[in-house]
């Protein structure tokens, strides 16, 4: 066989090209044309052709059954043979799994021949093919051929690529710093999304932003084409001498300390809220108040702020998407984090890839503005560990793969390590200062290793799901470990990883740490110490402590535990749950009276630990013996998911849960007497609306915490900010972690890290 090379494929192998080739809005309908012009090899009968995209696109899954429906593919060839495609899932190598597989038979194709490959024909009424929903500025369709029926394919020659784009504007974000001290620099940032959470970088509206005691914020601001949807305010500050009036619902006038900035599109009406911002008096090395939100350092010696940090993605050159370059700044510049890190499959990391990451991580790394740590995926299958975060505090360090799978370069294959204990040992021996973070996505961690000296705390968020499991299975094994969240982003959104069809099923996470300083040394040591809690991607501020004992410490009293909790959410409180251990100690809430009109259905959880976890809800509910007079869903995380009919005696959604929830209030006019019926493929019951309104109804769906919740909704709005204290007057001996969830309105949640109280 001729040696082939990038200079001769075309001639022997072929060469492919995509009609048309300018650039699509994600989440559009089109119809595309993937045209194959066969090489000097030809292809024999028997021989095969493949069109393959990464798994982590959510481009319409093609089919070849209904040309009426939703990405129908036809291929068709000038030449002398019959075609026949299939769809396969996994039918090709990583990433590009997601194949349409075309055998030759009955004949063979001769060089010049042609296959036209046609995603989304609409010649039998179809709206096209679905494109995927983020953004992508090289979508790349891989053109494989296997010309003499030997199961071995190589890649073709051609630009077979699409440049995705972002939509109209559909919502605001609006990020403000955490905390801020009076007379001191602050910012924020207003960023317009479309409806999948893609920069909408043609936005071209004019905002008004208010919020009273920040000086310099503009009345308004116009976006100019060279704002690219995202633009920063800056050289503003807190003054003291202006009490706040409250903004947003559930907010007091004045003096409270906690701050947000209202955001609002004069022409579309588009409005955001901005994350709650802690003001402080400028007192240096003064432990703060009960009013205030930042506990001090132990000793008391100074202030720490709370930082904000997605530091788990993945990029192009595994199975995500973009550039190293382009993650970091997208992670800087349109999520204003405060740290990240880059963390690819082990086992597809090439040497060059490796000195990349490495660059670009010390080139990103800005101590006091922006802080990256270097970090990679140990990826063994769950029997051997399981997927593992591994990060480093220096800039450089040795690879420990798991595997050499996809590395053809086996010069370095001695550094491997499997199973995960082995990778304990050796970064142990590296004299390096590591961190591992057991993490769960494909490949869930298995806890049956664990490192404490290596393993403060475990990831229980991610765009795959919410894993309040791990942290539970932590417990029961007795470790102490403390939570975060990240993104685990593959969409070239870190700080911004919002759910696509099929793959990714919730927002990804944020992980808050209450450092000293936006430094590696101190977020580091901040998560050493335990010092951090999880979210579901919203910038919800959560302080739990014992006393002055903060979230992550091991404490040893001989009286009650007295805990004290305070939120400022991002949307009302809906609950705080004190978790003691494995059980539920107390459910704290704000104080509210209830609605007999109007009824709360809630349902969450997920199948399994493992891939395909999320549980399935499409169905809904009617009434016998009342009439329906509205419908309203929330904590739906998707354009696709939500209520699509309502009518006087039911109600329909879409939806799938990975461990969070979705829900619907319903309006009713109905007597006690009235049946409300759910029906969905994971769990049936009927109940009547005389028992919801006498008691909360919970029903145990089973598996992964799958639950459907029926309450009377809060007749008041719930607040912004909620702080309660709560003693346990029948603590259990020995050594008990006690942690806090939080829930909001909208289904955002929050998980402190566990403090460790051992009664004396």
């Amino acid at each position: 066989m001729t040696r082939i090379t990038d200079a001769n494929r075309a001639e022997w192998l072929g060469y492919a090209a995509i009609e048309p080739a300018a650039p699509v809005i994600a989440g559009s309908y089109g119809t595309w044309t993937i045209r194959y012009v066969v090489g000097k090899y030809g292809v024999d009968d028997g021989g095969a052709i493949k069109v393959a995209f990464k798994l982590a696109s959510d481009w319409g899954t093609p089919q070849m059954q209904d040309p009426s429906a939703d990405n129908y593919v036809t291929v068709r060839t000038s030449g002398k043979a019959k075609l026949l495609a299939q769809y396969m899932q996994r039918g090709y190598l990583r990433p590009y799994f997601r194949t349409v597989h075309i055998d030759v038979y009955d004949g063979s194709l001769v060089k010049s021949d042609e296959v036209r490959v046609t995603l989304g024909d609409t010649f039998g009424g179809s709206r096209g093919a679905h494109v995927q929903s983020f953004v992508d500025d090289d979508l790349r369709f891989v053109v494989a051929v296997e010309s003499f029926q030997t199961g071995v394919f190589y890649e073709v020659a051609g630009d077979t690529s699409l440049r995705i784009t972002g939509g109209e504007a559909s919502n605001l974000v609006a990020i403000a710093p955490s905390q801020a001290v009076e007379g001191e620099d602050t910012w924020l940032m207003v960023k317009a999304q479309d409806m999948f959470g893609n920069v909408a970088s043609g936005y071209l509206g004019t905002i008004s932003l208010s919020c009273p005691g920040l000086l310099g914020l503009p009345g308004t601001y116009r976006f100019t084409e060279a704002d690219q949807g995202v633009h920063w305010f800056k050289g503003m500050s807190w003054y003291k001498g202006i009490l706040p009036e409250g903004v947003g619902r559930g907010i007091p006038p004045g003096g409270t300390g906690r701050h947000r900035v209202v955001v609002v599109d004069l022409e579309t009406r588009l409005h955001t809220l901005a994350n709650p911002t802690q003001v402080l008096p400028r007192k240096p090395g003064v432990l703060p108040g009960k009013a205030e939100m930042l506990p001090g350092k132990p000793d008391g010696s100074s202030r720490l702020s709370v930082y904000w940090g997605d530091f788990h993605g993945q990029t192009e050159n595994s199975v995500g998407t973009g550039t190293y370059k382009q993650y970091f700044e997208f992670a800087r510049d349109k999520s204003a984090l405060d740290f990240t890190a880059h963390n690819a499959n082990d086992f597809q990391v090439l040497r060059q890839h490796w000195e990349e990451i490495k660059s670009n991580t010390r080139q990103f790394n800005q101590p006091g503005t922006f802080v990256t740590f270097l970090g990679t995926e140990w990826s063994g299958s769950t029997p051997a560990g399981g997927d593992h975060n591994v990060y480093y505090l220096d800039d450089e360090a040795p690879l420990h793969r798991s595997s050499h799978w996809q590395v053809p370069d086996k010069s370095d294959e001695h550094l491997d390590c499997y199973p995960v204990d082995e990778l304990y040992r050796a970064v142990r021996s590296d004299g390096q200062e590591a961190m591992i973070i057991p993490h769960v996505g494909g490949r869930y961690a298995n806890l049956d290793y664990h490192a404490p000296d290596l393993e403060p705390v475990v990831e229980i968020c991610s765009a795959h799901g919410r894993f309040e499991w791990l942290l539970q299975d932590a417990i029961r094994r007795g470790y102490r470990v403390g939570v975060v969240a990240t993104g685990d982003d593959h969409t070239g959104r870190p700080g911004a990883s919002y759910p696509t069809r099929g793959h990714f099923h919730v927002h990804g996470g944020l992980t808050g740490v209450y450092a000293e300083a936006r430094t590696r040394e101190a977020i580091w040591k901040a998560i050493k110490a335990r010092r951090c809690y999880a979210t579901s991607g919203d910038r919800i501020l959560l302080d739990f402590r014992l006393g002055e004992h903060l979230m992550g410490e091991e404490v040893t009293i001989t009286g009650m535990p007295r805990f004290t909790v305070r939120v400022s959410g991002t949307s009302g409180i809906y609950e705080c749950e004190l978790k003691r251990g494995l059980e539920t100690a107390f459910v704290l809430g704000p104080e509210s009276r209830r609605r007999p009109d109007r009824i709360r259905v809630a349902w969450g959880g997920a199948r399994l630990r493992s891939r395909d976890r999320h549980s399935r809800w499409d169905g809904g509910l009617d009434i016998q013996g009342g009439t329906i007079l509205g419908a309203e869903g929330f904590a739906f995380d998707a354009p696709w998911k939500g209520i699509y009919h309502w009518d006087q005696t039911s109600v329909k959604w879409r939806s799938s849960t990975a461990g969070d929830i979705d829900g619907v209030f319903i309006d009713l006019d109905a007597p006690d007497e009235a049946v409300l019926r759910f029906d969905t493929p994971t769990a049936r019951f009927e109940v009547t609306l005389g028992e919801i309104r006498r008691k909360d109804v919970l029903v145990d769906a089973g598996l992964l915490d799958q639950h459907v919740s029926v309450s009377t909704a809060h007749l008041d709005p719930d607040p912004l900010d909620l702080e309660l204290s709560f003693e346990d007057t029948d603590p259990p001996s020995g050594t008990t972690p006690y942690y806090v969830k939080v829930l909001q309105d909208d289904g955002e949640m929050a998980w402190s890290s566990p403090i460790f109280v051992t009664r004396g």
